[in-house]
């Protein structure tokens, strides 16, 4: 039951703080009302300036206090954007008389200073603090200080740096998405704010950060390894889910904690050192962390569980087996190799960069790439009849032109050849590694470089790391139920079996994406009988592709200008199409009217017309393009099924309708995980953020290139940086041009190391969805590989080539935080 003294102070707090907050859009008047007369603090307490780490702050001591005593690390409330050590004695001063020596940090207030300043300043206190200080330490926090004690414990985790022994919250801030459901039940019960007042302040402590980030909503974090912690607040607050939610996930991820919900008491009522709330409230938290003392919670190093945890993939299932986590022993690990730049990859973006790296300079890189051989997608990608549906003069590196191209459209081993011969050319064999597979990477927070772990247990040791990984190397395998008793021969199209002769068999072919019309009818005449699975008829159009003859190839030799000229031409021709794309427009319904036409030319039987005219806009899917697809879906041994797949048998495939298939080989034309593939390496970033929980809700990238936590990373095609109107090869090389006068800015003013805010990505991925929800990705009726499970299209640049090009023509370092 609670005293007549909190209902009295609810009421005050109600009476006069609630009103002269006002609707807190001010966070300067804000600031005013919590700085303006510090409520009184118990006795008995001397307070000392310092400054800490480069954070000033003051000391807290009893005066009388025995040597010896443990440290409390304390970060005062204040909404992100007011308060002080001053403001907080009452709290830090109950504190040190229940026999801590209590540091409180001075740390930068919003709005001048937004994310990440705050938690940047305590976790630099916390560190050079830590050096200082043998003894045991604990962090305790208050409202927004609550927010950042546990940013800071995520921080230090992931740093695989000492933890607190265990942590104190008091009305911890801890979800800033508004979210929680006592935002809106107790909006008229809290004492002190109303959750628009809330909203206001998260506002100006973000600025365009993703609230969802981990360290500003901890509740997106993974909380496993965390030390033992007391959470205290108020039944009527409307903070108060944000204390039980926390307490849930901690206590599903193996924490200690104990969770304490007062009735009537107002927001951080522990200031109010008279009330009796307030002293039962510090004394139970006081007591809570000596009893945790040293080694109860994970002091030395993130717990095992920790470890296991900080590599989750989407979905709470670990990404790797835990022991594959452990780093080899120090007697059996070879020396790690040294490099200022490592770039994985060997296919379009991995060649261009180490090229235009080298021309400028940075010299000392690696490449590296789990396969034997260079050329990304078109090494990977050999089934029959594999080709690009980009003309070959467009689909190459502009500074690397080819005059002998054989046809309009390049076909995989011209495409392979070609790009074993630009690695040649500029001597890049000499710098690769190849046969060497990427399974983790992680940064270093206090050395700022990359450790890279291989597959083999090696490691490389890089200051920036260019993921140049694309995402189209995951197959996409449905999982058919019966597949794995299956006693025929299956495959996907990206792992075809060249040893499997299908002469004479019965083939199943799950799929009709780009690769499938590109295979099928290079099948169909081999096989005996061929059934294909449609799950969604795709929009196929004519390709006007032919032999370039031998006399045109020689003059584009001699006269480079015409060849020049070709490329520009193609190139405008392709990127008008795009009017078609970014809305449905009368260009839109031209494209869908001429493949209409294709499909009424090639296909006579009207019951198989219905069945391959799509029922979605043109362009809402990737659109094809093929001469011989329709063609051999209307061939008597080639049977069309749209009912879909109900289960693989021994011997036989069975359609959701019942019938059942007799076939000796199941081949998978089912595309790649493209929204998912950039997560199946393992990186872990700054705090132990990875890149799986960053993505959690959905991959975001500022330009597609950079992601704020993981420093020096630099992804090429990353996420909605991908064409559906044009060659991706002209999007790879602003990115790399993006990523050299990056690294030439950094290297003038020299930085080794930054970071891009959160409030530029916030930015650019606003400017993303706003482009993409007028577009026929979005609006033209279809579920297509370019969206993400949330249906948002994280894979395409929802403009024009030239607009991406301007874009990232020079880097805007100020949207990214040098790392010092």
């Amino acid at each position: 039951m609670a005293s007549l003294l909190a209902h009295a102070a609810a009421w005050v707090v109600k009476r006069r703080v609630r009103s002269a907050l006002g609707d807190m859009r001010d966070p300067l008047h804000v600031r005013k009302v919590f700085s303006a007369t510090p409520l009184p603090a118990p006795r008995g307490v001397l307070y000392r300036a310092d400054t800490i780490g480069g954070v000033p702050g003051e000391w807290v001591e009893a005066k009388r206090a025995a040597p010896g005593r443990p440290v409390l690390f304390y970060l005062h409330g204040g909404g992100f954007v007011g308060c002080s050590p001053r403001t907080h004695r009452p709290i830090t001063a109950a504190f040190a008389l229940r026999g801590f020596s209590v540091f409180v940090p001075a740390y930068r207030l919003a709005p001048e200073h937004p994310f990440p300043a705050a938690l940047d300043d305590a976790v630099a206190c916390w560190r050079a603090l830590r050096a200082a200080v043998s003894g045991p330490m604990h962090v305790a926090g208050d409202s927004a200080g609550g927010n950042l004690a546990l940013g800071l414990m995520l921080r230090l985790r992931g740093a695989g740096q000492p933890l607190p022994e265990a942590a104190a919250l008091l009305s911890p801030a801890t979800d800033l998405t508004g979210a929680a459901q006592s935002l809106y039940t107790n909006d008229g019960r809290d004492a002190m704010f109303r959750s628009a007042g809330l909203a206001h302040l998260a506002q100006a402590y973000l600025q365009g950060a993703d609230a969802r980030y981990p360290f500003v909503s901890p509740l997106f974090a993974d909380l496993a390894g965390l030390p033992p912690m007391i959470i205290h607040v108020g039944e009527s607050e409307v903070l108060r889910d944000d204390s039980i939610r926390l307490a849930v996930l901690a206590r599903e991820a193996g924490v200690r904690v104990r969770l304490q919900v007062w009735p009537v008491v107002p927001h951080v009522w522990q200031l109010i050192a008279h009330l009796p709330e307030a002293r039962r409230s510090i004394t139970i938290a006081a007591r809570f962390l000596h009893d945790a003392g040293p080694g109860t919670g994970a002091a030395g190093r993130p717990s095992r569980a920790a470890a296991a945890s900080s590599e989750r993939a989407p979905g709470g299932q670990s990404a790797v087996p835990p022991a594959t986590n452990a780093a080899p022993s120090a007697k059996s690990a070879p020396a790690p190799h040294h490099v200022d730049v490592l770039i994985i990859g060997t296919g379009f973006s991995g060649l261009a960069a180490a090229i235009k790296l080298k021309e400028a300079g940075f010299d000392d890189l690696l490449i590296v790439d789990r396969a034997n051989e260079v050329g990304g997608t078109w090494r990977d990608n050999h089934y029959p009849g594999a080709a690009c549906d980009i003309p070959s003069h467009l689909y190459s590196l502009s500074f690397e032109p080819r005059a002998d191209w054989s046809r309009g459209y390049p076909r995989q081993p011209e495409l392979l050849a070609y790009l074993k011969d630009v690695a040649d050319r500029h001597g890049l064999r000499a710098q690769m590694r190849l046969g060497c597979t990427i399974t983790a990477a992680a940064w270093d927070e206090a050395r700022k470089r990359w450790k890279v772990t291989a597959g083999d247990g090696t490691t490389i040791d890089a200051r920036v790391v260019v993921a140049g990984t694309g995402a189209l190397h995951w197959p996409a395998t449905p999982k058919l139920p019966g597949l794995d008793r299956f006693e025929g021969r299956s495959f996907h199209s990206a792992d075809w079996d060249h040893d499997y002769d299908l002469a004479g068999k019965r083939v199943a072919v799950v799929g009709t994406g780009a690769s499938a019309i590109q295979f099928v009818p290079e099948i169909a005449d081999r096989v005996a009988r061929l059934h294909v699975f449609q799950r969604t008829p795709p929009w196929v159009v004519p390709k006007l592709d032919s032999p370039i003859p031998p006399s045109r190839q020689r003059l584009y030799a001699r006269f480079p200008v015409l060849r020049r000229l070709v490329r520009w031409l193609l190139f405008w021709l392709h990127e008008v199409r795009v009017l078609g794309f970014v809305r449905v427009s009368l260009l839109t319904r031209a494209a869908e009217k001429m493949a209409r036409a294709h499909i009424a030319q090639q296909v006579k039987d009207p019951a198989l017309r219905a069945r391959v005219t799509p029922a979605y806009t043109l362009g809402c899917k990737r659109v094809l393009i093929s001469n011989d697809w329709y063609p051999t879906i209307s061939r008597p041994s080639v049977e069309l099924i749209t009912e879909g797949v109900r289960e693989v048998r021994a011997r036989s495939i069975v359609a959701a309708d019942g019938t059942e298939r007799d076939v000796d080989a199941i081949i998978f034309g089912t595309g790649f995980e493209v929204t998912e593939g950039f997560t199946h390496l393992r990186v872990t970033g700054r705090g132990g953020l990875t890149l799986a929980d960053a993505w959690r809700g959905g991959m975001r990238a500022y330009k597609g290139i950079a992601v704020p936590g993981f420093p020096n990373w630099f992804m090429l095609l990353g996420p909605n940086t991908g064409l559906g109107h044009n060659s991706v090869v002209m999007m790879i090389e602003g990115q790399v041009r993006h990523l050299v006068d990056c690294l030439r800015r950094m290297r003038r003013r020299g930085v080794d190391a930054v970071d891009v805010t959160p409030q530029a990505q916030a930015r650019f991925g606003r400017e993303i969805d706003a482009r993409m929800a007028r577009t026929v990705w979005q609006s033209g009726g279809c579920r297509s590989w370019y969206q993400d499970a949330q249906g948002r299209n994280t894979t395409l640049w929802p403009g024009s080539v030239p607009t991406y090009l301007a874009l990232t023509r020079k880097a805007t370092m100020g949207d990214f935080a040098p790392l010092r």
